[in-house]
């Protein structure tokens, strides 16, 4: 009998794994469409002005409220 409940547990990690691989490749996807400074913003802005960009960018990206 252990070769049926063998089978069983693979298949079982098998789709853990899909599932995990899945559910990677999405929060992949999410980071590619965060905000960012492209390179002109920052030489226009200047070093203090995209210092505080980008922490509102971080700021906004972890749900903080002002």
């Amino acid at each position: 009998m252990p070769g049926r409940f063998g089978n069983a547990t693979f298949i079982m990690w098998a789709a853990m794994a899909a599932t995990v691989a899945v559910i990677c490749a999405l929060a992949v996807r999410a980071d590619e469409e965060q905000q960012h400074l492209t390179d002109e913003q920052i030489r226009r802005l200047g070093p203090a002005a995209t210092a505080r960009e980008l922490l509102d960018i971080r700021r906004e990206a972890l749900g903080h409220v002002h």
